[in-house]
């Protein structure tokens, strides 16, 4: 794997050779909530990774407004779906952490969408989770 830096015009050059490895340490995170009232699937939080990886693991919460209202979320790659749907009914956060293999490249964007059944869902705590470790 490698670490790449942004250059000023936009691109990304490779600086250190390290490798990803899944673990629950948070690499990235974006812990503010967000309100659903959308029946569509729509764009809730986005990280762009800076790392190369064939799999990352991926980290939220969601909930119902209340117990009848089912909340869902799907994670997309650059605005298009690598998982299906995960769903709930519930009034309680509740956490969802799944390894999504996706051949995720440095620059690529690693989105959480959401929809709700009614009513409104609330989605929080999206976080790329993981470490580093030089590479021998």
């Amino acid at each position: 794997m490698a670490i790449y830096a942004r250059q000023p015009d936009g691109t990304y050059k490779k600086v250190a050779l390290l490798s990803y490895h899944l673990t629950d340490e948070i690499l990235i995170a974006d812990d503010s909530e967000v309100e659903v009232t959308s029946g569509a699937f729509t764009k809730l939080k986005e990280f762009t990774i800076f790392f190369d990886a064939d799999t990352l693991r991926i980290y939220w919460e969601m909930k119902g407004a209340d117990i009848y209202t089912e909340a869902c979320a799907k994670i997309y790659k650059n605005d298009e779906p690598v998982t299906d749907y995960y769903s709930l009914i519930s009034s309680d956060y509740r956490p969802y952490k799944v390894d999504v293999s996706a051949d995720w490249k440095a620059g690529d964007k690693v989105q959480l969408y959401g929809r709700t059944s009614g009513g409104s869902s609330y989605f929080r705590n999206f976080r790329i989770l993981g470490s580093f470790f030089a590479s021998r």
